[in-house]
């Protein structure tokens, strides 16, 4: 049989409780157990600089340190290694605040056995890991987030997804029944959305030189064309889809127009809310080429049929006025879009 080699580090004044505590962790048959014991929290930062522990079981109250303290004293030198809290019955509130600065769990003393604490050996080791593993993949993330030459933002959805569920709950079949969205209530429901991180490219685009800039400002970027946009979000969101794209209209910091597409990717609540990534790429120079082809091909249309109307039958004092007509129509309402 292969058994589990855990070195644990037991911080603990009371020499009576730590003898129970040993006596207990003696009784797991399926580790095989180095501990070493340290009665304040000086000896327990030499013991962790100068060896390596699977996890510390720490009593918050020592000689030279005092609740929370305690754990924030030793817990920058612990690296990966997980920290449970030895409390007791008048502390749980306190261990309960220090699980939630990062401990991974709390155990009251005199109410655990063997089994009790060999579960929170593993779970704490195993959930440690995780975290690590999470919190690499977040600086990774961020890393390539914040260089990337695309314009993206990070939003928690939390709140919109509550009050689409809130609508299906009342038995809503279509939310557009239940919301006419427009200009007068669309802050409202966007409001529904928290940005929490843009990048520098997301900043350039809006003209904006900060996230606050850009927060002070968001009213002024929306405009008739935003709100198929946002429409089109909620109905991705309504219909359970993983993603959406389109695109979209807004106007700068400075008031000028942009045309963009949007790519939405809604990622669940992995980090406790409910988090989507929204990439922004502008387009206005392609809708703005786009444009001036569609009204040089109207003009090309207009000449063609005044080209046409010249070289019929007609009497030319008679076609030539109709001719000028067509073609002053055309060129009038054309000439912004072709030569702008």
């Amino acid at each position: 049989m292969n058994y589990l080699k855990i070195n644990i580090l037991v911080v603990e004044d009371n020499l009576q409780d730590y003898i129970i505590f040993k006596e207990i962790l003696g009784q797991i048959r399926d580790f095989f157990i180095h501990i070493e014991h340290a009665q304040n929290i000086s000896d327990a930062l030499i013991l962790v600089k100068e060896n390596t522990f699977d996890i510390i079981f720490l009593d918050l109250f020592l000689p030279d340190s005092f609740g929370q303290d305690t754990f924030t004293t030793i817990e920058p030198s612990t690296g990966a290694t997980p920290i449970v809290v030895l409390s007791g019955l008048s502390d749980k509130n306190i261990a309960l605040d220090v699980v939630k600065l990062g401990a991974q769990d709390y155990i009251v003393k005199g109410e655990f056995d063997a089994a009790l604490l060999e579960k929170s050996i593993i779970y704490s080791i195993e959930r440690k890991k995780y975290q690590d593993r999470l919190e690499k993949s977040e600086k990774k993330y961020r890393s390539t987030f914040q260089s990337v030459g695309v314009a993206i933002g990070e939003y928690d959805y939390t709140k919109l997804k509550e009050y689409v569920d809130e609508l299906k709950a009342q038995g809503v079949q279509d939310y557009r029944t239940h919301v006419n969205l427009n200009m007068d209530n669309y802050m409202a429901i966007r409001s529904l959305l928290r940005l929490t991180q843009i990048n520098p490219q997301t900043l350039r685009l809006y003209e904006c030189n900060s996230m606050e800039e850009f927060n002070e400002h968001l009213g002024s970027f929306y405009v008739e064309g935003s709100l198929d946009h946002l429409d089109k979000l909620i109905s991705a969101l309504w219909d359970g889809a993983d993603s959406y794209e389109g695109e979209a209209h807004f106007t700068t910091k400075t008031g000028k127009p942009i045309s963009t597409w949007k790519q939405a990717k809604f990622l669940g609540n992995e980090l406790g809310y409910y988090r989507m990534l929204m990439s922004t790429s502008d387009i206005t120079s392609l809708k703005q080429k786009e444009e001036q082809v569609r009204a040089q091909s109207h003009i090309l249309k207009g000449i063609s049929d005044g080209a046409a109307i010249m070289l019929s039958d007609a009497p030319l004092d008679e076609s030539l006025p109709h001719v000028l007509e067509i073609t002053g129509k055309v060129l009038e309402g054309e000439k912004v879009a072709m030569f702008r």
